[in-house]
């Protein structure tokens, strides 16, 4: 599998990070509890909400004074009367009293005023809070408006690293956003009062973030391998036995918290060099087939999870035995590709999800958290037996009450069985061999579209209800950055093989030396025109990293980087698996709301990614799309084939000719002789001043060079323009030529 397929998170623009599990309010009165972001919002008669949006609301002051937080923004609403918010988070103990404060000069007719936050459908669909103590399930299937109206007194959430408690006296609402076209669950809690014509309005919550809940089992003396590996292939074991670049020994011991649930993660430096159980397969027999520990009395809870991996996987892995102390049982299968996965490049499973990932000296790997229905009964002894095929190591073992967030996007997966046979890659096949299927291609391929999940079944998207035959292949292993030439080869080696539709995916991949394409797959509704922006966290880094979005669609986004330091150096090493924190739909994007009949796209260097998209949008609109890139030298060119691809007319600069015309942007504009009524661009300064100075034609112009925050709250970002001072982070950054002050 290629990096980054398919298996990042993004977060909603508002829903920034916390850091660690304290709750804060940061300085744009968003109060922040592990992970989740919770704004005062206003919402008017005519159901227009507004919260910080770096327009109407100005900060007064934000001050932390004797580990309090508060903040005074001034309310500047449209058609709104003046008014103003006062924000306050005082330690208690181990929980925070926060307090909000609204007051207008005069009424304000408001059709809800509320503390909110939205829970992507994907990661708490199916999962349960708890109202009043009482579990409430947030609906996997499509509600329609509230689902939840009551006053309460109590609101626990489920969280990143634990769970939220907010309690107070609180009316609550909750309501189902996916009728409304939102992957989202908004859950508000009124001010009182919480409607109607308000002149001020006030709520009081003590809320606290907790970390993990469960009960980890004590394996100490059970486990029969340690995390380090000094020999290979020594039958002594350590983790997978291959050898001292090649274990686990990065992992650090002691309890953790693994999104919510707590592990206990063996000291082997404290039990005798044993910190894990490893269990046989074909690859390591001398291995033990089971192992089993005694649970103390009254351990009981809903769910089993386990912390574990395999290694040379395969679909049968093993079963978990639980035995309760009624004497009765329960027995779990554990299969590759469901469960679990291969700790070499982790990959998200249905109930197998990576809550750990690290780097040896020769490998990406991780540990998957799977799940397992208990009965509500005390728990006498955990078996874990191996189905002798995989190497299965169990890392923990933990029994919790506690429903951890989960997501519902799983990739969906198919397993050589009794209905589908392996056909190993590297095969050359003959012309009327056994395994020649080239009689049986329904040219032309792709005329019945793409192959689509239907329930469990994999159709035709156009002919679903004609029963088909095709084979399905799975090139994870073999795909490592396929140039053309070998992508064509492996093309005819499955066309031989009777495929008529192939794809191969490349999700992180260099375009150059320094330059790299990233594919994420998220949450997009908050990215709404080309020319936006992303704001991504890396870890062991202060400040994010913005980066222009290349394209976008309603589940994934590409991002096109260049190598320039450390931070983008750590993205182009990241892994399948991996999660990304990162703010979504910054800046205001290219416009194509205008009269132009002829544009022309002219970027230069990284700044020709978010000119990819605006071309899709133009060519959609049925206006033919001229396209300039300009670059150093030949070394540097990328995405050339990718606009032609589109049906755009490419022509490509570099400074000392070795591709193209030989100059600047403006010299192959020049020199092409390029006629057009409207231009967008992208690029270096110098590119876009030259270009400013070389044509009479209005057009657009993206400053991203002087991205920052994301917000325009730094003010490093703020320039002169002709209508007054402007933030390029938020206004931007695309500005119109007309408005340019050089």
């Amino acid at each position: 599998m290629q990096k980054f397929f398919c298996l990042f998170i993004l977060l909603l623009a508002g829903a920034l990070s916390a850091a660690g599990t304290a709750p804060r309010l940061n300085e744009f009165g968003a109060l922040e509890l592990d992970g989740t972001s919770w704004l005062v919002t206003f919402v008017n008669k005519s159901w227009t909400a507004f919260s910080y949006d770096g327009r109407w609301r100005d900060a007064v002051f934000h001050r932390r004074e004797g580990g309090t937080d508060s903040a005074a923004f001034r309310v500047t609403i449209p058609d709104f009367p003046a008014g103003e918010l006062k924000l306050a988070l005082t330690p208690e103990g181990e929980s925070f009293r926060y307090r909000a404060d609204v007051s207008f000069t005069e009424p304000a007719e408001l059709a809800s005023l509320s503390l909110e936050t939205r829970l992507p459908v994907k990661e708490y669909a199916g999962n349960t809070l708890k109202i009043d103590g009482k579990p409430f399930m947030l609906p996997r299937e499509e509600q329609k408006g509230l689902i939840v109206h009551r006053r309460a007194a109590m609101l626990e959430i489920p969280a990143r690293n634990g769970w939220i408690s907010l309690r107070g006296d609180f009316e609550l609402h909750i309501q189902d956003n996916r009728a409304y076209k939102l992957p989202s669950y908004t859950v508000r809690i009124r001010l009182t009062p919480g409607f109607g014509r308000i002149t001020a309005a006030s709520l009081a919550l003590t809320v606290r973030c907790g970390e993990g809940k469960g009960i980890p089992l004590d394996l100490r003396r059970v486990v029969n391998a340690g995390f380090a590996d000094d020999v290979a292939g020594d039958g002594k074991g350590g983790w997978t036995d291959q050898g001292p670049e090649n274990d686990l020994r990065m992992l650090t011991p002691g309890r953790q918290v693994m999104k919510g649930i707590t592990f206990d993660v063996i000291d082997p430096a404290k039990n005798g060099g044993r910190s894990c159980i490893m269990l046989a397969g074909k690859a390591r027999p001398k291995f033990p087939d089971a192992a089993a520990c005694e649970v103390p009395e009254n351990v009981s809870g809903t769910t089993l999870y386990l912390l574990h991996a395999i290694a040379w996987p395969g679909p049968q892995v093993g079963s978990v035995k639980v035995t309760y102390r009624d004497g009765s049982a329960d027995t779990f299968e554990v299969r590759g590709g469901r469960e679990v996965g291969n700790w070499w490049g982790p990959a998200q499973y249905p109930n197998g999800e990576v809550v750990w990932t690290a780097e040896n000296a020769v490998a990406y790997v991780g540990l998957f958290r799977s799940r397992f229905a208990l009965r509500p009964l005390p728990v006498a002894r955990v078996e874990f037996r191996s189905a002798k095929e995989a190497v299965w190591g169990i890392v923990g073992a933990t029994v919790s009450d506690w429903e951890a967030p989960r997501s519902e996007v799983a990739p969906y997966f198919i397993i050589a069985g009794d209905e589908w046979r392996e056909i190993p890659f590297y095969k050359e096949i003959e012309k009327g061999s056994i395994l020649d299927f080239s009689d049986t291609l329904d040219a032309p391929a792709g005329k019945s579209g793409p192959l689509v999940r239907r329930g469990d079944k994999l159709v035709f998207r156009d002919r679903p209800e004609t029963p088909v035959r095709f084979y399905g292949t799975n090139i994870s292993g073999t795909s490592f950055y396929l140039d053309k030439a070998q992508a064509d080869r492996f093309a005819d080696r499955m066309a031989a093989c009777g495929f008529n539709q192939i794809r191969i995916h490349h999700h992180d991949e260099p375009l150059t030396d320094t330059v790299w394409r990233m594919t994420l797959a998220g949450d997009t509704q908050w990215i709404a025109a080309p020319g936006q922006f992303v704001n991504i966290a890396l870890e062991g880094r202060y400040l994010r990293r913005p980066i222009s979005v290349c394209d976008f669609d309603d589940r994934s986004i590409t991002l096109i980087y260049k190598v320039v330091g450390g931070g983008t150096e750590q993205m182009s090493r990241m892994q399948a698996g991996e999660e990304l924190d990162l703010l979504t739909g910054l800046g205001n994007g290219f416009s194509t709301k205008n009269d132009a009949r002829r544009p022309l796209l002219v970027g230069g260097g990284v700044g020709v990614p978010p000119l990819y998209n605006l071309a899709k949008r133009l060519l959609a609109e049925g206006k033919p799309v001229q396209v300039v890139l300009g670059f150093n030298t030949a070394a540097e060119v990328f995405y050339e084939e990718e606009f032609r691809a589109l049906g755009c007319e490419v022509t490509v600069s570099t400074v000392d000719g070795s591709r193209g015309v030989e100059g600047f942007v403006t010299t192959a504009i020049a020199e092409r002789g390029l006629d057009f009524d409207y231009f967008y661009a992208c690029g270096p300064l110098p590119m876009l001043h030259a270009l400013y100075n070389a044509t009479d034609r209005d057009g657009q112009l993206s400053f991203e060079e002087r991205m920052g925050c994301g917000f325009g709250a730094c003010m490093g970002c703020s320039c002169k323009t002709k209508y007054g001072n402007k933030r390029i982070c938020k206004e931007g950054p695309v500005l119109e030529k007309g408005e340019i002050i050089w």
